[in-house]
């Protein structure tokens, strides 16, 4: 079965059916979220064709997907249509009856407010280990793969189930992107997944890649503000919120070029909207054809403040402002494989920290 055609089906029927079993990606609905959700419905479906579909759920809004160019490029490509094929988190309701996450393993503002908490039945993640839903099975959770999407196609690999051309090439967008081409945070499942899927379709991954590349950096008439939700996460530590954007340039030369009051108001009018502690905004932006990283923290003063005294591996304090009303500290980031899920628990100490004192 074509990719396409399990979408359209999975949308048609999921309104009306009584027993409602979905597979989750997370928050930033980026390329892995969104073909784990889609790929890990169809691998539960063809195990058992007879019953209830599992549903795949696009964890964000139809707005904000289309500001994707990246994954946009990808729904073109296999002839996914946004308006009849997918379904997104705004029209899940509080009667799921079984709930499968991928590409997180801990949930969200939006899953908690559906009641799931007691309905999670499997978990496939590459991100550090919560310990949450322990009793969930399959509960696959392998932070030293580059990307879900490996582990996913491992289960097709694993159960013989056969994959259309279509499937298994979509599995090879979010493997090339997260992995730079299998040149940055690449394990040997990584490059085990590609080879074995460039087997069964007949893409040529180096196009594909510079593809998505060029979709992904593209920032041709997007605004400040688009670019901090695009592949944004919220998080709660302690009963604190806070939330990271990940963005395509470089955030050093942003502050330095932008009209720094009109972007820190526009910057504080995102983190009131979302009741945010502070926000951090990590970029990964090419210099010279060469992948760089840097990072922004902003917030109130002694919060700030505390990551200047605690924040100090893999990291080069370069800019602080404790002038204006948002304070902030701009970093260079010194390896570009120090992802989101790196900085994740970094932050969350220094938080647990802050409020020790």
């Amino acid at each position: 079965m074509k990719v396409n055609t399990f979408l359209n089906k999975t949308k048609a029927v999921f309104n009306s059916l009584v027993q409602k079993r979905v597979v989750i990606g997370n928050q930033s609905a980026d390329l892995d979220s969104i073909v784990s959700s889609i790929s890990m419905a169809f691998y539960l479906t063809s195990k058992a064709p007879d019953s209830v579909p599992y549903i795949p759920i696009i964890n964000t809004s139809k707005s904000l997907i289309k500001t994707k160019k990246e994954c946009m490029f990808l729904f073109d490509y296999w002839s996914i249509d946004v308006e009849q094929d997918l379904v997104f988190i705004s029209e899940c309701k509080k009667d799921l009856n079984e709930v499968i996450l991928v590409d997180h393993n801990e949930l969200d503002t939006n899953e908690k407010e559906l009641g799931i908490d007691d309905k999670i039945k499997a978990i496939i993640d590459h991100r550090l280990d919560k310990n949450l839903f322990i009793e969930a099975k399959p509960r696959i959770i392998d932070a030293s793969v580059g990307s879900c999407s490996t582990l996913i196609a491992k289960l097709f690999f694993d159960s013989g189930i056969q994959l259309d051309e279509s499937f298994a090439g979509m599995l090879l967008f979010p493997i090339l992107s997260d992995t730079n081409n299998l040149t940055c945070r690449a394990s040997q499942q990584d490059i085990e997944a590609v080879k074995t899927l460039g087997t069964i379709c007949t893409i040529d991954s180096n196009f594909l890649y510079s593809e998505i590349e060029k979709f992904k950096f593209d920032l041709s008439d997007e605004d400040l503000t688009t670019s901090l939700n695009k592949d944004y996460k919220q998080f709660e530590t302690n009963n604190v919120k806070w939330g990271m954007s990940s963005v395509n340039f470089s955030v050093n030369e942003w502050i330095k070029k932008s009209t720094r009051d009109d972007d820190l108001k526009k910057v504080k009018e995102f983190m009131q909207e979302k009741e945010l502690f502070f926000h951090a905004i990590l970029s990964c932006y090419k210099n010279l054809n060469e992948f760089k990283r840097d990072l922004i923290v902003i917030g109130e003063k002694c919060l700030i403040f505390n990551f200047e005294k605690t924040l100090k591996n893999n990291v080069r304090l370069i800019e602080k402002n404790d002038q204006c009303e948002l304070v902030y500290i701009v970093y260079s980031v010194d390896q570009v494989n120090c992802t989101r899920k790196y900085f994740q628990p970094e932050f969350e100490k220094i938080i647990k920290k802050f409020q020790s004192v």
